[in-house]
């Protein structure tokens, strides 16, 4: 979506804490190839197509993720898919009983 339609405050809580994580590429004439984020890291999405790119603080991608979001359980994949990803490295720490 173009840069003007991005409003930090509509992003869910979580990740409006997040601020400074947040990326966007909207300038393809300053790339060495003249493409758009989604172009570089998805080749292109098409109608109805949402994507997740995970991208580890080192700035390498971890992980990308791709729904149909017209098929019912779209959301629901994702969701599986996020947690399944995470659930490799992060965990909540055992509180002492």
């Amino acid at each position: 979506m173009p840069k003007s339609d991005i409003e930090v405050t509509d992003l869910p809580p979580l990740l409006q804490d997040s601020r400074w994580t947040f990326y966007l590429d909207d300038i393809p004439e300053q790339d060495t190839r003249g493409s758009l984020c989604t172009n570089k890291w998805l080749g292109s999405l098409g109608p109805g197509e949402v994507a997740i790119v995970n991208v580890r603080p080192d700035g390498y991608v971890g992980s990308i993720g791709r729904w149909d979001s017209s098929v019912d359980d779209a959301g629901e994949e994702a969701a599986k898919w996020l947690d399944t990803y995470y659930d490799r490295f992060l965990q909540v720490p055992e509180t002492a009983a």
